[in-house]
């Protein structure tokens, strides 16, 4: 375990990738604070959940096409001028948000905070592999992974207790200030200078063309939209969980929300394979597997504080899951082939999630809470056992495939 979590932490000896993970820190502990000072201000003023849950779609919602074609365009250009266009402009819309504005501009100005997104995530994550040792790219993502993970633990405790320190409105400032410190860090990376050679003639439906022909990144694009969409199931469910199925407080589902990141850290530390891409696809799918069959066994049981803090952290296994997967792809991936790609994998993967989560209340409403969360877990363990039993083939697909690298 120790030999794991120094491959882990590897990374940070290279500069460029203690930048880059310096900012993903700064900007996902602003994001926190950003959205749910947001959320405080939009209940306080109208006391509509409606309303209040508009808020996460107006983030969310501009990865849903518009992103894709954002980030398409983007590609075109150095890499820190998306950078620092997207961040400083999303800087600027967030100060704006500290005004006393009415919910609908709210709501405007968070969309086009929003829309500036998806073209800053596919910059920053197409530097990953600029920034370390190929050998070190699996660690790199798999760090990058934890990172977000741990943010899912602390974020919304932190940022509740600035809220409540500085008030809501200014911590929209202080996101602010996070965006500032992101562009300030990711400019000074050498490689986020130069443009994607090539870039400027590559589309969203080109990165389509390619996670389809390639069956290594096609597996990852079809196994993991139907793994994701189960994961979101029982993240979904958890408040529900929490009052109806175990009939505790309120409070008891952030225990339960806080257990699928634990679980998600935990597997991720066992997620590297050091093999060809087949067997990194094969390591992905039986982290699924071996996910869904924890889940279920425990869920089969209808279990009770603590035992069923096992039980959603099966979830995290399942999220797990994509890193070795990711690491193919990107390894799989030319410099210019890698924003779009990131912006159409991002797309493809949230809109199967919220037509799952939507699914997923439907089911439950009709058999039960828990039994719609075991539903999904076999769902997810019939793919990860497909994917274990069939991996892509490096020797068959070498030569059709066009992204195989020579």
């Amino acid at each position: 375990m120790r030999g794991r979590v120094g491959d882990l932490v590897a990374p940070l000896r290279y500069r460029d990738f203690r930048l880059l993970w310096f900012a993903q820190v700064s900007s996902e502990i602003g994001d926190w604070a950003g959205r749910l000072a947001l959320a405080v201000i939009v209940a306080e003023k109208t006391h509509s959940t409606f309303l209040t849950a508009l808020v996460t779609t107006a983030s969310v919602l501009p990865y849903l096409g518009i992103g894709q074609v954002a980030a398409s365009y983007a590609n075109r250009f150095p890499r820190h001028h998306t950078i620092l266009a997207s961040d400083l402009g999303r800087a600027a819309l967030f100060l704006v948000l500290t005004l006393d504005l009415p919910v609908a501009v709210m709501l405007a100005v968070a969309f086009a905070a929003g829309c500036l997104t998806p073209p800053f995530e596919s910059a920053r994550g197409a530097l990953t592999p600029l920034t370390v040792p190929p050998e070190r790219l699996g660690d790199a993502i798999a760090l990058a992974s934890i990172t977000f993970d741990a943010s899912l633990i602390f974020g919304f405790g932190a940022a509740g207790g600035l809220i409540a320190l500085v008030g809501a409105r200014s911590a929209l400032a202080v996101n602010a200030c996070s965006f500032v410190a992101s562009a300030v860090l990711l400019v000074r990376i050498p490689a986020a200078r130069r443009s994607a050679l090539g870039g400027e003639h590559f589309r969203a439906r080109q990165a389509l063309r390619v996670s389809l022909d390639d069956p290594f990144i096609r597996r990852l694009l079809v196994g993991w939209m139907w793994v994701g969409a189960c994961t979101v199931v029982g993240e979904s469910l958890v408040a529900l969980y929490a009052l109806q199925v175990l009939h505790k407080s309120a409070g008891v589902s952030g225990l339960l929300a806080a257990a699928i990141p634990v679980g998600a850290i935990a597997a991720t530390l066992l997620a590297r394979s050091r093999g060809s891409d087949s067997e990194k696809l094969r390591r992905s799918a039986e982290l699924a597997l071996g996910g869904s069959i924890l889940g279920v066994a425990v869920f089969a049981f209808d279990p009770q504080i603590p035992l069923v803090l096992l039980a959603f952290a099966s979830i995290g296994v399942l999220n797990a899951s994509r890193i070795p997967a990711n690491e193919v792809a990107v390894a799989r991936l030319d410099d210019h082939q890698l924003g779009p790609w990131i912006a159409l994998m991002n797309g493809f993967v949230l809109g199967s999630q919220a037509v799952a989560a939507a699914v997923g209340g439907i089911v439950a409403n009709a058999i039960g809470i828990r039994q719609a969360i075991l539903v999904s877990l076999i769902v997810a363990g019939a793919v990860g056992l497909f994917g274990t039993l069939r991996p892509p083939n490096e020797l068959q697909h070498r030569i059709s495939s066009p992204t195989t690298p020579k």
